[in-house]
Protein backbone atom coordinates (compact mmCIF):
# COMPACT_ATOMS: atom_id res chain seq x y z
CA UNK A 1 0.00 0.00 0.00
CA UNK A 2 1.13 3.30 -0.61
CA UNK A 3 2.32 5.79 2.56
CA UNK A 4 0.15 8.51 3.58
CA UNK A 5 0.53 11.22 6.16
CA UNK A 6 -0.82 10.96 9.35
CA UNK A 7 -3.64 13.86 8.09
CA UNK A 8 -4.05 11.95 4.79
CA UNK A 9 -4.93 8.70 6.08
CA UNK A 10 -7.08 11.04 8.56
CA UNK A 11 -9.07 11.94 5.92
CA UNK A 12 -9.64 9.11 3.68
CA UNK A 13 -10.34 6.98 6.80
CA UNK A 14 -13.44 9.61 7.72
CA UNK A 15 -14.31 9.62 4.12
CA UNK A 16 -15.04 6.03 3.87
CA UNK A 17 -16.54 6.15 7.18
CA UNK A 18 -18.81 8.77 6.13
CA UNK A 19 -19.63 6.54 2.95
CA UNK A 20 -19.89 3.36 4.51
CA UNK A 21 -22.07 4.09 7.39
CA UNK A 22 -24.39 5.93 5.18
CA UNK A 23 -24.16 3.76 2.11
CA UNK A 24 -23.74 6.74 -0.37
CA UNK A 25 -20.81 8.44 -2.35
CA UNK A 26 -23.09 11.52 -2.98
CA UNK A 27 -21.17 14.10 -0.97
CA UNK A 28 -19.85 17.57 -1.83
CA UNK A 29 -16.56 18.16 -0.37
CA UNK A 30 -17.34 21.02 1.91
CA UNK A 31 -19.98 18.00 3.62
CA UNK A 32 -16.65 15.61 3.52
CA UNK A 33 -14.71 18.58 5.35
CA UNK A 34 -16.84 19.12 7.71
CA UNK A 35 -17.65 15.38 8.66
CA UNK A 36 -13.64 14.59 8.72
CA UNK A 37 -12.76 18.04 10.88
CA UNK A 38 -10.96 19.26 7.98
CA UNK A 39 -10.52 22.30 5.93
CA UNK A 40 -11.43 22.26 2.10
CA UNK A 41 -7.80 23.45 1.36
CA UNK A 42 -6.91 20.56 3.15
CA UNK A 43 -8.66 18.65 1.24
CA UNK A 44 -7.40 19.79 -1.81
CA UNK A 45 -3.88 19.99 -0.96
CA UNK A 46 -3.64 16.49 -0.49
CA UNK A 47 -5.45 15.22 -3.02
CA UNK A 48 -6.22 17.84 -5.13
CA UNK A 49 -9.89 17.51 -6.19
CA UNK A 50 -12.75 15.67 -5.38
CA UNK A 51 -12.22 12.66 -7.89
CA UNK A 52 -8.95 12.16 -6.80
CA UNK A 53 -9.87 11.75 -3.26
CA UNK A 54 -12.59 9.49 -4.57
CA UNK A 55 -10.35 7.27 -6.16
CA UNK A 56 -7.75 7.54 -3.34
CA UNK A 57 -10.42 6.45 -1.04
CA UNK A 58 -11.74 3.57 -2.89
CA UNK A 59 -8.10 2.02 -3.73
CA UNK A 60 -7.24 2.69 0.08
CA UNK A 61 -10.27 0.67 0.94
CA UNK A 62 -8.81 -2.58 -1.12
CA UNK A 63 -5.38 -1.96 -0.49
CA UNK A 64 -6.35 -2.41 3.34
CA UNK A 65 -8.37 -5.41 2.94
CA UNK A 66 -5.23 -6.41 0.64
CA UNK A 67 -2.67 -6.14 3.63
CA UNK A 68 -5.41 -8.35 6.22
CA UNK A 69 -4.64 -11.16 3.67
CA UNK A 70 -0.86 -10.45 3.21
CA UNK A 71 -0.52 -10.68 6.88
CA UNK A 72 -2.50 -14.33 6.73
CA UNK A 73 0.35 -14.86 4.23
CA UNK A 74 2.95 -14.03 6.41
CA UNK A 75 2.08 -16.47 8.72
CA UNK A 76 4.44 -19.09 10.15
CA UNK A 77 1.08 -21.85 9.46
CA UNK A 78 0.35 -24.35 7.12
CA UNK A 79 -0.81 -23.92 3.66
CA UNK A 80 -4.34 -25.25 4.47
CA UNK A 81 -4.84 -23.20 7.45
CA UNK A 82 -3.69 -20.06 5.28
CA UNK A 83 -6.82 -20.86 3.10
CA UNK A 84 -9.16 -21.43 6.31
CA UNK A 85 -8.27 -18.01 7.89
CA UNK A 86 -8.33 -16.22 4.30
CA UNK A 87 -12.48 -17.82 3.45
CA UNK A 88 -13.14 -16.29 6.88
CA UNK A 89 -11.15 -12.60 6.07
CA UNK A 90 -12.65 -12.77 2.70
CA UNK A 91 -16.01 -13.22 3.57
CA UNK A 92 -16.15 -10.16 6.51
CA UNK A 93 -14.41 -8.03 3.99
CA UNK A 94 -17.23 -8.43 1.46
CA UNK A 95 -20.01 -8.09 4.19
CA UNK A 96 -18.49 -4.79 5.00
CA UNK A 97 -19.29 -2.49 2.31
CA UNK A 98 -22.16 -2.78 0.31
CA UNK A 99 -22.07 -4.35 -3.33
CA UNK A 100 -24.76 -1.06 -4.57
CA UNK A 101 -21.95 0.62 -3.50
CA UNK A 102 -18.94 -0.37 -4.84
CA UNK A 103 -21.17 -0.97 -8.14
CA UNK A 104 -21.83 3.27 -7.69
CA UNK A 105 -18.43 4.16 -7.36
CA UNK A 106 -16.98 1.92 -10.15
CA UNK A 107 -19.29 3.50 -12.59
CA UNK A 108 -18.65 7.32 -11.68
CA UNK A 109 -15.26 6.91 -10.84
CA UNK A 110 -12.98 4.25 -13.24
CA UNK A 111 -14.68 4.72 -16.99
CA UNK A 112 -12.27 1.90 -17.79
CA UNK A 113 -12.91 -1.09 -15.75
CA UNK A 114 -9.75 -2.97 -17.00
CA UNK A 115 -7.60 0.31 -15.27
CA UNK A 116 -9.53 -1.06 -11.70
CA UNK A 117 -9.08 -4.20 -12.12
CA UNK A 118 -5.48 -4.16 -13.15
CA UNK A 119 -5.20 -1.41 -10.08
CA UNK A 120 -6.22 -3.44 -7.57
CA UNK A 121 -5.07 -7.22 -8.29
CA UNK A 122 -1.21 -5.79 -8.83
CA UNK A 123 -1.72 -5.31 -5.42
CA UNK A 124 -2.96 -8.60 -4.67
CA UNK A 125 -0.75 -10.60 -6.92
CA UNK A 126 1.79 -11.03 -4.31
CA UNK A 127 -0.23 -12.73 -1.98
CA UNK A 128 -1.68 -15.13 -4.90
CA UNK A 129 2.05 -15.84 -5.49
CA UNK A 130 3.03 -16.78 -2.13
CA UNK A 131 0.50 -18.89 -1.62
CA UNK A 132 0.72 -20.90 -4.44
CA UNK A 133 4.27 -21.11 -3.79
CA UNK A 134 3.25 -22.79 -0.21
CA UNK A 135 0.73 -24.94 -2.20
CA UNK A 136 3.84 -26.63 -3.81
CA UNK A 137 6.01 -26.90 -1.21
CA UNK A 138 3.52 -28.81 1.07
CA UNK A 139 2.48 -30.34 -1.96
CA UNK A 140 -1.02 -29.61 -2.80
CA UNK A 141 -1.42 -28.11 -5.66
CA UNK A 142 -1.51 -30.67 -9.11
CA UNK A 143 1.87 -30.46 -11.42
CA UNK A 144 0.18 -30.05 -14.36
CA UNK A 145 -1.47 -26.96 -13.90
CA UNK A 146 1.22 -23.96 -14.34
CA UNK A 147 1.68 -21.43 -11.74
CA UNK A 148 0.73 -18.52 -14.56
CA UNK A 149 -2.89 -20.81 -15.39
CA UNK A 150 -4.01 -20.17 -11.02
CA UNK A 151 -3.38 -16.59 -11.21
CA UNK A 152 -5.10 -16.01 -14.17
CA UNK A 153 -8.07 -17.97 -13.41
CA UNK A 154 -8.36 -16.23 -10.25
CA UNK A 155 -8.13 -12.71 -12.24
CA UNK A 156 -10.49 -13.45 -14.42
CA UNK A 157 -13.11 -14.76 -11.77
CA UNK A 158 -12.08 -11.46 -9.75
CA UNK A 159 -13.14 -9.56 -12.74
CA UNK A 160 -16.23 -11.34 -14.15
CA UNK A 161 -17.54 -11.09 -10.10
CA UNK A 162 -17.29 -7.52 -10.08
CA UNK A 163 -18.50 -6.72 -13.62
CA UNK A 164 -21.95 -6.64 -12.78
CA UNK A 165 -24.71 -6.08 -9.46
CA UNK A 166 -26.49 -9.64 -9.79
CA UNK A 167 -22.91 -11.39 -10.27
CA UNK A 168 -21.52 -9.44 -7.26
CA UNK A 169 -24.59 -11.00 -5.10
CA UNK A 170 -24.22 -14.20 -6.57
CA UNK A 171 -20.91 -14.77 -5.58
CA UNK A 172 -21.44 -13.59 -1.91
CA UNK A 173 -24.46 -15.74 -1.49
CA UNK A 174 -22.21 -18.87 -2.90
CA UNK A 175 -18.96 -17.82 -1.59
CA UNK A 176 -17.83 -21.23 0.02
CA UNK A 177 -19.28 -23.07 -2.91
CA UNK A 178 -16.84 -21.32 -5.12
CA UNK A 179 -14.02 -21.48 -3.45
CA UNK A 180 -14.39 -25.24 -2.96
CA UNK A 181 -14.67 -26.06 -6.36
CA UNK A 182 -12.01 -23.98 -6.93
CA UNK A 183 -9.79 -26.00 -4.90
CA UNK A 184 -11.26 -29.29 -6.11
CA UNK A 185 -9.67 -27.91 -9.75
CA UNK A 186 -6.50 -27.21 -8.25
CA UNK A 187 -5.50 -29.78 -5.48
CA UNK A 188 -3.94 -33.39 -5.83
CA UNK A 189 -6.93 -35.57 -5.88
CA UNK A 190 -5.03 -37.59 -3.12
CA UNK A 191 -5.15 -34.33 -0.82
CA UNK A 192 -8.43 -33.01 -1.71
CA UNK A 193 -10.33 -35.17 0.72
CA UNK A 194 -7.62 -33.68 4.05
CA UNK A 195 -7.19 -30.54 2.44
CA UNK A 196 -10.89 -29.58 2.70
CA UNK A 197 -11.36 -31.04 5.84
CA UNK A 198 -8.27 -28.96 7.42
CA UNK A 199 -9.82 -25.69 5.83
CA UNK A 200 -13.08 -25.81 6.82
CA UNK A 201 -13.38 -27.27 10.33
Amino acid sequence: MKKYTKKAQHILNKTLELFINNNSITYRIDEIAQYASVSKVTIFKYFKSKEGLYKEVFYYYMASEIDKLKTIVEEEISFSEKIRKYFICVQNDFNKINNDLFQQFIKEYYQNYDEFIELIFNEYLDVIINLIKQGRKEDYLRDDIRDEGIITWIKYLYSYANVSEKISKDLLTYISDIYLIFFHGFVKDEKIEQFLKEIIN
